[in-house]
């Protein structure tokens, strides 16, 4: 598979995968909500960056809204996020709430944090949910993985503990 590292993403970063590495990712572990803020795809990852607990082994992080990168009614993309947390290829693995989106909440998506999956199974998921990527967490590094092809865009972020995303949004998680 073809890492996008910072040396050569810079000029590659466009299109959805611009939206992609600058979208923001809140993880509720613990009993407190995590961001994870990217930074410049050249930057390295910081040495100081807390780590959201189970984040040290690799996290994905999907979402079943808006599929294919376009806006779905509100009660489409509520109902295929229920189905995403009920999907039986989850069963058994430790699933997190999750938001993607804006870091000022003009844009927020829910979603789900999984620890257990691989990478291969991460984006089966995303596929059947129509998605175009999903998220791979390690530490302080933040994968953004292709669902369709064999590409992926390293990049590092901050993680600081936080009461909450920015918009409160009603859950849809069962």
């Amino acid at each position: 598979m073809a890492e996008l590292t910072p040396a050569g993403a810079q000029a590659q970063v466009q299109g959805p995968w611009e939206g992609f590495a600058s979208a923001h990712t809140w993880i509720y572990s613990r009993h407190s909500w995590w961001h994870l803020i990217p930074q410049p795809i050249s930057a390295a990852a910081p040495a100081d960056s807390a780590t959201p607990h189970g984040l040290d082994s690799p996290c994905h992080v999907l979402t079943a809204y808006n599929p294919g990168g376009r806006a779905a009614a509100e009660v489409d993309n509520r109902a295929a996020a229920r189905a995403l947390w009920a999907d039986p290829r989850l069963d058994g693995l430790v699933l997190l709430p999750s938001f993607g989106g804006h870091p000022d909440g003009a844009w927020l998506e829910p979603g789900v944090a999984v620890i257990g999956l691989s990478r291969h199974q991460a984006q089966v998921l995303g596929q059947a949910y129509g998605q175009l990527a999903v998220y791979e967490l390690e530490g302080t590094i933040r994968r953004v993985v292709a669902c369709d092809r064999d590409q992926v865009l390293v990049q590092a972020v901050v993680c600081q503990r936080e009461r909450q995303p920015p918009t409160p949004t009603p859950s849809p998680w069962p």
